[in-house]
């Protein structure tokens, strides 16, 4: 929760401009960013922001279910579904 009052802060902090801005979100996983600021991504992007999410990594090893290699696919897929979702191409 902490991160997304950093994030919101730098966010509401940066100056109005026609200039179109580039925002960079990282996050350690897959859907950390998604889930922590997707709003706040989605908003700036129909601001005409481009935002730009950066993973670490997918998580591939967090379902037990699944291979590493399967579930880093699905992140993956789901990652791509989520960045078209915010707006991004």
């Amino acid at each position: 929760m902490k991160t997304r009052s950093i994030l919101t802060a730098v966010l509401l902090a940066l100056p109005l401009s026609a200039q179109q801005r580039t925002i960079l979100s990282i996050g350690a996983h897959a859907a950390d960013v998604e889930n922590m600021c997707g709003a706040t991504l989605a908003h700036q992007r129909k601001l005409g922001d481009r935002v730009v999410i950066l993973h670490m990594t997918l998580g591939e090893a967090g379902n037990p279910n699944l291979s590493p290699d399967q579930y880093g696919i699905q992140k993956r897929n789901e990652a791509l579904a989520a960045a078209k979702d915010l707006g991004q191409t």
